[in-house]
């Protein structure tokens, strides 16, 4: 089987099992806008792998200097059409081209959990080189301590290569050098019984569960 029919079918599930089960807009909205608040006063902000411009939303709303990336025609288009800065290319490939110190802010979500290990510290390598002194990087990926994600979640998306637990994200922003960095938790803000069965299992895992799907890395140059 050919690398090119590889990744095409591995895209089209991805699109199909999306459109199935991925957040409605209000959702991911409401899931992002907290990640607004590490960029005030880092413009101009890098939005790597934008998507539909979600982000990019958030950020012009914020009144902040942004840009967004995306490899596909679809989402780049669908970014034309409500006016946002997006140009089309490959997020690693960008951070490579971009001049040194030439951003104040990086956000990246759900990108690195479809990276091989190489290519994921290249990544912060490449955002520790475009931010300038103070900037902000911010990783956004599934969180592997999240019972429904570690035992089918993740797995769903066959364009996912491997989990990106807080230890690992650590390691890598430390081997990029970057000077701070701090992990935390967030949920999908789906609604009260989602919320609440997450709850329920993190009681009867004994708190080994985690309550939350989603893992962040916020890292200070």
């Amino acid at each position: 089987m050919s690398e090119e029919y590889s990744t095409k079918l591995a895209e089209s599930c991805y699109r199909a099992m999306y459109a199935q089960c991925g957040p409605r807009e209000e959702v991911h909205r409401a899931t992002l806008e907290p990640f607004g608040a590490d960029f005030v006063g880092c413009a101009p902000v890098l939005d790597l792998g934008c998507g539909t411009g979600m982000f990019l939303r958030i950020l012009v709303a914020n009144n902040l200097d942004c840009l967004g990336v995306d490899s596909s025609d679809e989402c780049i288009e669908a970014c034309r059409q409500a006016s946002l800065p997006v140009v089309k290319g490959d997020a690693l490939e960008f951070l490579r081209d971009a001049a040194e110190s030439s951003y104040g802010g990086v956000f990246c979500s759900h990108i690195i959990e479809h990276l091989a290990p190489p290519q994921a510290l290249g990544l912060f390598k490449g955002a520790y080189r475009a931010l300038r002194n103070s900037g902000k990087l911010v990783v956004l990926t599934p969180n592997f301590r999240h019972l429904t994600v570690a035992a089918e979640g993740f797995w769903l998306d066959l364009t996912h290569v491997r989990p990106y637990p807080a230890p690992t994200m650590n390691a890598l922003a430390t081997m990029a050098g970057f000077r701070q960095t701090r992990c935390l938790t967030y949920r999908i803000k789906n609604g009260f019984i989602p919320y609440l069965g997450n709850a329920v299992r993190w009681l009867l895992t004994a708190g080994l569960h985690d309550r939350s799907g989603g893992l962040a890395i916020v890292c200070t140059k």
